[in-house]
């Protein structure tokens, strides 16, 4: 059966035994910084592409060790706790021109979803971090892909953006939506080569068939930990001044180049308080109430209650503590190019995204940044590189936005409402010119830093797989059961922290304990395979299509001028 992109989400959703679905939304998360900054897959350099960052402030070009993210001055997330990372491609928009405006970000929402079917949800160990969609490929038969979705506030469009005369319809703001995996390794192997393979989707089962689908209850084999199901939303708001033209081949592009959507991406670092989090998901197992299924009411979640904790002015406050690339990113006046090498990446490029672009004469170099800027209905500042500009810069007589009409300026670590200004990198304009042209400065500082090293971990302190005879009747007033080194040897058969993982480990069942310092390990039988499984992969324009033998092909639209 063909799912058309407007349904996909919820047929998906409605194939979910009812009530078996429960979430809690971290809305209203703010953006750090506009920056080429990229730790997973461009650890140690400047990204490829300018990206939106999100998350704890202490963000870098490599990834901090998961102690180190938590000795964050602050996150930009609602709830304080969630020191985790997020980061998507900047969407710009194309002016008259035919210059690149950084769109400023309109809201962002981060979907935690849990279910009640035969897996049980475990916390994300501090440390894991996953790609979804692809950067450098549009090909949307890889599974990677299955994620992305994007729609405007006319309509939804699968996995493209609303360009070409294929979308007349006028439109105000772009929402930017990646799913990602939920089901992990047994050892909760944190990362992989590709970001992606130590992660895949979960499965739904019914009429005798199962497939790939990221709202699925249940996990393979190869990945039979079940974390929560993580939606990542962005939506970016359009300017009176950047109205699309339905007549223009092109009105937006992300970051990379690409103009229609298909490799739309996004990333994540785990970085939640461990026992919060797993507080939030063990709530979400109790029966009937569900207390965390509370949607966008996330302080009637018992462990986000507190105002302390959930607290919108903390997350406005937070500034970004690091330094960024010696270049403009075109927030507050255009730009000639997109920053890197990203020349348009058109339909007719292919599937691979090109990389001429004679223009491009290397990375610039680190820097603090020496501004910031505020879009006038905004409630963030951003930190900018504004080139060729004094430290003695008269902010409220010289230099002004040059896309909006009514944008603010001023000098780094002056920021209004700044709940860090004072721990803050600012740049200088000798920093920047000596960075601007060069790598120069090839590492980023973050103010503050306790332990500089560049982490690159793949499995929790510890871990195992637990079993059958080890579950303990388990509540959210429980305490965690805790076990020394000697008794996860008796129990996992070896001296490791890990354990060992048998070929006959398969599901995690029952209430997982809070994982503190350890945790016991063992094996469940599989439950019977179905008999048949059925791959389910996203067409163009966002469609799903199974390649079932009931399945017919869907031949590609061809974009229009």
């Amino acid at each position: 059966m063909l799912l058309s992109s407007s349904f996909a989400a919820l047929a998906a959703l409605a194939l979910v035994p009812s009530g078996a679905v429960a979430e809690f939304v971290v809305h209203n998360v703010k953006p750090l910084v506009y920056a080429r900054l990229d730790p997973i897959a461009a650890p140690g350099k400047v990204a490829p592409h300018v990206h939106i960052l999100q998350g704890a402030s202490n963000l870098r070009e490599v990834l901090n060790t998961p102690e180190e993210q938590q000795n964050a001055d602050c996150t930009s997330a609602i709830i304080q706790g969630d020191n985790s990372n997020y980061w998507q491609p900047v969407l710009y928009f194309i002016n008259k021109d035919n210059k690149y405006e950084a769109i400023p970000h309109g809201n962002t929402r981060v979907y935690y979803r849990t279910d009640s079917n035969s897996m049980r949800n475990q916390p994300f160990p501090q440390g894991l971090r996953m790609i979804s969609g692809t950067a450098m490929s549009r090909d949307l038969s890889d599974r990677r892909t299955m994620g992305i979705s994007i729609q405007t506030n006319v309509k939804e469009l699968g996995a493209w953006l609303p360009n070409s005369t294929n979308h007349p319809e006028p439109y105000n703001n772009v929402r930017l939506t990646v799913a990602f995996p939920s089901c992990g390794k047994a050892d909760q192997t944190l990362d992989s080569p590709n970001h992606f393979d130590h992660m895949t989707w979960p499965i739904f089962r019914g009429g005798g068939l199962e497939r790939e689908n990221y709202y699925g209850g249940f996990c393979p084999d190869s990945h039979p930990i079940k974390y929560p199901q993580l939606l990542y939303e962005i939506v970016y708001y359009l300017y009176p001044e950047q109205t699309p033209d339905p007549k223009k081949k092109y009105n937006v592009i992300l970051s990379n180049g690409d103009v229609t959507g298909n490799s739309l991406h996004a990333d994540f670092v785990a970085g939640w308080d461990a026992a919060q989090l797993a507080q939030a998901v063990a709530y979400d197992r109790l029966e009937p109430q569900r207390p965390c299924n509370v949607g966008m009411s996330i302080e009637k979640c018992p462990p986000f209650a507190s105002p302390a904790i959930n607290n919108i002015d903390k997350a406005m406050a937070c500034r970004f503590s690091g330094q960024v690339p010696a270049e403009e990113v075109g927030l507050f006046r255009p730009i000639d190019q997109l920053p890197g090498c990203n020349p348009v990446w058109a339909p007719e490029n292919g599937l691979n995204k090109p990389t001429n672009c004679p223009w491009f004469k290397g990375d610039p170099g680190f820097v603090g940044p020496n501004a910031w800027w505020q879009k006038v209905w905004g409630d963030q500042s951003y930190p900018i590189v504004a080139l060729d500009t004094p430290d003695n810069q008269d902010w409220n007589n010289g230099i002004a936005s040059k896309i909006f009409s009514s944008g603010r300026m001023g000098r780094w670590g002056t920021s209004p409402g700044g709940g860090n200004n004072d721990k803050v990198m600012v740049g200088s304009a000798n920093d920047i010119n000596a960075n601007k042209n060069g790598p120069g400065q090839r590492n980023a500082r973050v103010n503050g830093m306790k332990n500089s090293c560049a982490y690159n971990g793949m499995y929790p302190p510890t871990q195992c797989i637990p079993r059958k005879d080890q579950w303990q009747t388990y509540g959210v007033n429980n305490a965690a059961p805790t076990y020394t080194a000697n008794s996860i040897a008796a129990i996992c058969g070896a001296t490791n922290s890990h354990g060992p993982v048998q070929p006959s480990d398969k599901y995690i069942k029952g209430p997982a304990p809070i994982i503190t310092t350890a945790a016991n390990c063992g094996a469940f039988p599989s439950p019977a395979p179905p008999k048949k499984r059925e791959h389910v992969h996203r067409e163009h324009f966002g469609s799903e299509q199974a390649s079932g033998p009931t399945a017919a092909p869907t031949p590609a639209p061809t974009p229009t001028n």
